[in-house]
């Protein structure tokens, strides 16, 4: 998603190029929920924690709100820096993350037939 992103109770406003200011072009679903949904269906997956997270991949994107508890909002030139500063504090060994990336191949693996 790019442009200047609203959210409101049943999704998202995005105002692309040069709509007119307050012009809604098109309408989504919220994609903070979303993260949040799929997030829940990985955790159940490898029986661990995930921290959901929306990633705006244009790097003109903007998104005008707080971010919602638990789901952070992020431009694609942070996700890295985000990832490191996040895992050392959920994942506390090298072993618990190699044991996830398996469990991750595993059901990779395991979907693709």
């Amino acid at each position: 998603m790019s442009g200047l992103l609203q959210p409101f109770d049943e999704g998202i406003l995005i105002k692309k190029g040069n709509a007119p200011q307050g012009t809604s072009v098109k309408t989504e679903g919220d994609p903070r929920r979303q993260a949040i949904y799929n997030g829940g269906k990985l955790a159940e997956m490898l029986a661990l924690p995930v921290q959901p997270v929306v990633v705006l991949s244009h790097p003109q994107g903007s998104w005008e709100a707080d971010g919602e508890e638990g789901c952070p909002v992020l431009h694609l030139t942070d996700l890295l820096q985000y990832i490191l500063l996040e895992l050392p504090r959920t994942m506390k060994s090298r072993e618990k993350i190699t044991s996830v990336a398996e469990k991750v191949f595993a059901i990779d693996q395991a979907a693709a037939g």
